[in-house]
């Protein structure tokens, strides 16, 4: 099963590494992951592509567009691209758990029927504190089906 991640970016220099870090250190390797700047005014595109070379990450791809144009569209387009069988969505300032694309890829891959999957989430500070989880209230464990 293939994966794809779609990752879009804007004025994100300051908290786009640690994202990236984390996609890097999967369990399970993401078998493209394509980011979509969206004209940032800040320094978000040569950090991305810095990371990008540094890191030897063949299957990374970085767009910059020409236009602005505002994250909706931006993730839409991005969407349109990949090429997955699993398509995850992905903000510049997500810090993702180093099992997310495995846990969710084995949720798929019992399921061919299923479309969507959804997942716990701890929101936190600039300053790395726990703001407050959202929590499945399915219960039954870290990943469910909808």
């Amino acid at each position: 099963m293939k994966t794809s991640v779609v990752m879009t970016t804007y004025n994100g220099a300051e908290y786009v590494v640690e994202q990236m870090e984390s996609l890097r250190l999967q369990t399970q390797w993401i078998d493209e992951v394509l980011i979509f700047d969206d004209q940032s005014k800040d320094n978000t595109a040569d950090v991305v592509r810095e990371y990008i070379s540094s890191n030897n990450l063949s299957n990374w791809k970085l767009t910059v567009n020409g236009t602005n144009k505002g994250y909706r569209l931006n993730f839409l387009e991005g969407v349109m691209q990949a090429t997955g069988d699993v398509i995850f969505y992905c903000d510049q300032d997500d810090i993702w758990e180093n099992e997310k694309v495995k846990l969710i890829s084995e949720c798929f891959g019992k399921n061919e029927k299923m479309m969507v999957c959804s997942h716990d989430v701890t929101l936190f500070n600039e300053d790395g504190a726990d703001a407050f989880r959202v929590l499945n209230k399915a219960g039954g464990g870290y990943i469910r089906a909808v």
